[in-house]
């Protein structure tokens, strides 16, 4: 029996091993029914292709025909958001359908590092953008007039922000794992071999961040019914824009649904056994989690629009 945390000195390694190891590997951790196979590769095939193409029109519409009526400070974050999410889809959707199909990793060398750097860049920063997104909604609500100089030009400095804090994120654990790398069965994907304290850490923060969207949202909601019982006292339309507010509610909804999940079970793996025990938990759960997950990466292209 040979486990999945591996870990190699060279990428020649990796290759040779995924190849000698596929048996083992695919026998404990893989998909060995063909219709859930199938089910998954036809799941992650819509979430790639509603990703694309909601994206894509989010950022047409926003950027070239200026189609949404929301707050300009909230477009760009959005926009910012659908390009987060393209490059989440993008990178692990396409892999580990390949793989899935393949029954192995497929894509060569430089498309392991590639993988890695972008998942690890797109999915903190999705969470990153998210808790701007709601934070900066509860903003507008709370002091209208301090917000009011919000300009487009703050929100790309504020999203530039955390694309740079991610990107260096993203390439300190490619730089310190990189020896680590393996292919999971469990995903059908790329993997690292991480340290404990290390992954504790991150999901921690990913978690934290969570909790963010979720305070942020809750008191947004409050601000809505309150808003609503006023309005309805007055007999008279509130002027609140409903919409802009709605899209926010609805996009950290499904956000906090899909991701909770992924993080739960992440933040619960280092501490315990690795297969042969808990095989369940090492392989289905964490297949199940991830890949619901990815639900994430099109929050903005389903409600937005």
């Amino acid at each position: 029996y040979i486990t999945n945390n591996l870990r190699f000195d060279d990428f020649a390694a990796v290759r040779q091993s995924l190849t000698m190891l596929q048996s083992n590997n695919s026998t404990i951790n893989g998909v060995q029914d063909d219709t859930e196979r199938y089910i998954w590769i036809a799941y992650l095939t819509v979430v790639l292709i509603s990703s694309l193409i909601g994206d894509t029109i989010i950022l047409i519409a926003s950027i070239r025909y200026q189609a949404f009526k929301l707050n300009k400070f909230i477009v760009v974050v959005i926009q910012h958001l659908a390009v987060c999410d393209l490059l989440a889809g993008i990178a692990f959707s396409f892999p580990t359908i390949t793989a899935m199909i393949a029954d192995t990793w497929v894509l060569g060398e430089f498309a392991v590092y590639a993988e890695r750097f972008t998942v690890h860049l797109s999915f903190p920063l999705c969470n990153a953008l998210m808790c701007v997104l709601t934070s900066s909604k509860l903003l507008l609500l709370q002091s209208p007039l301090r917000t009011r100089k919000w300009s487009k030009k703050r929100a790309h400095r504020v999203c530039v922000a955390c694309w740079v804090v991610a990107s260096l994120y993203s390439a300190a654990k490619l730089l310190y794992y990189r020896d680590r790398v393996y292919f999971n069965y469990a995903t059908y994907n790329i993997d690292y071999n991480s340290d404990k304290w290390f992954s504790t850490t991150t999901d921690s923060l990913y978690f934290l961040m969570i909790t963010v969207v979720v305070i942020t949202t809750g008191l947004t909601l409050r601000y809505l019914f309150a808003a609503r019982e006023v309005a309805r006292r007055a007999q008279k339309e509130s002027s609140l824009r409903w919409h802009g507010i709605l899209t926010v509610v609805l996009t950290a909804t499904v956000f906090f649904l899909s991701t909770v999940p992924w993080t739960v079970h992440r933040l619960a793996e280092p501490f315990l056994p690795p297969p042969p025990d808990n095989v369940y938990f090492h392989t289905t759960l964490k297949r199940v989690a991830e890949y619901f997950a990815m639900l994430s990466v099109a929050p903005t292209s389903t409600y937005t629009v």
